[in-house]
């Protein structure tokens, strides 16, 4: 079949940081007798991009992902830090340190959401486990969460990082694939390089540096498409493990060396391009 079409709705969440406790929630629409389950992937904005920002700045980007085969959930908390549990880290934005725990506790949510039998959350494919993306702020939420012992306690098992803006250089213990740009004064290369080269990761797990010589801070809001593209094809080959979806070929999109793949030119030029396959 072709990409799905997607509908969005959201949820008030209690447990969510007293910043904005809704979470907006993009799903395939599927045809009538249909009833596949969807990944969820659980994305964390960037600074000033929560609130009612999100709806305008991240829809585009979330819907896209979800028309892939996704179950997206994005929280709106933490626009200019959290309001609880503040905490500072040292060069970063105040109240950033631990919006990562947003990013986890919107996992939390859907899974006792899906236990109530809520319609949109049965839909939710547990067993591939659960992917996490995000951009700047949330970039390095999703750092967080895919690092420590985090990704192993919430059954995360992919994630992807959007010009992560960072000062702290976990490894990540999952197969990631990391966005950045030469163009990116905010969150520069450097800072996704550092925790793409950060010694004790996960050894058999696939990685990727994507650094596009054009690309600036705001590449996966104005370049949604393409970023949601390639973001897809690393879930649909370490998450869903299904290579071949939609009509992709989703292991040439992501490692080949034609004219669409990721290091190829599918993404435009490179300043480098770096993938390391699984083992």
């Amino acid at each position: 079949r072709s990409r799905y079409f997607t509908a969005h709705t959201t949820y008030t969440v209690d447990t969510m940081d007293t910043s904005d406790q809704i979470v907006d929630v993009f799903y395939p629409i599927q045809d009538l007798g249909v009833a596949h389950k969807f990944p969820l992937i659980s994305y964390a904005h960037g600074w000033d991009g929560g609130g009612d920002i999100n709806i305008y700045a991240y829809h585009p980007l979330l819907n896209e992902i979800a028309s892939y085969g996704y179950i997206v959930a994005a929280t709106r908390a933490c626009t200019f830090g959290c309001s609880q549990d503040r905490v500072n880290l040292p060069l970063d934005p105040p109240g950033f340190g631990t919006y990562y725990q947003q990013q986890l506790k919107v996992i939390e949510f859907v899974r006792s959401a899906a236990k109530l039998h809520d319609k949109v959350f049965a839909q939710v494919n547990f067993s591939t486990g659960i992917g996490i993306a995000g951009h700047s702020m949330g970039g390095q939420a999703t750092l967080f969460s895919s690092s420590y012992t985090n990704a192993t306690r919430a059954d995360i098992r992919a994630a992807v990082m959007h010009h992560a803006f960072t000062h702290i250089y976990p490894p990540p213990q999952i197969p990631f694939l990391a966005f950045t740009g030469e163009e990116d004064l905010v969150a520069e290369s450097k800072m996704t390089r550092a925790f793409f080269d950060a010694p004790g990761g996960c050894s058999q797990c696939a990685k990727g540096f994507v650094d596009k010589v054009s690309a600036g801070h705001m590449q996966p809001l104005t370049d949604f498409a393409t970023v949601a593209f390639y973001t897809a094809g690393w879930f649909k080959l370490h998450l869903d493990l299904n290579p071949w979806h939609l009509g992709y070929d989703w292991e040439s999109i992501i490692f080949g060396n034609t004219s669409s793949s990721l290091c190829a030119g599918g993404d435009g030029g490179m300043k480098q391009c770096v993938l390391v396959p699984g083992s």
